[in-house]
């Protein structure tokens, strides 16, 4: 794992409105980390487990 390694981190609503244009609910790991009180990468160079953290996937999706 590296920094430039791809990371999808998402918050979705917990009923029906998500649909295959999930996209909108792309965040970051540390928003993650956050709401749910997990720590991501523990196990990884504090570098690039910060900037691991930091990262918002921001590559198109097919048909979004």
């Amino acid at each position: 794992m590296t920094a430039d390694t791809r990371l999808i981190a998402v918050i979705m609503p917990n009923d029906q409105s998500p649909t295959e244009k999930w996209g909108k609910w792309r965040v970051r790991p540390r928003d993650v980390e956050e709401l749910t009180g997990y720590t991501f990468f523990s196990r990884v160079p504090e570098a690039v487990r910060k900037a691991l953290r930091e990262k918002m996937d921001d590559v198109a999706i097919p048909g979004e």
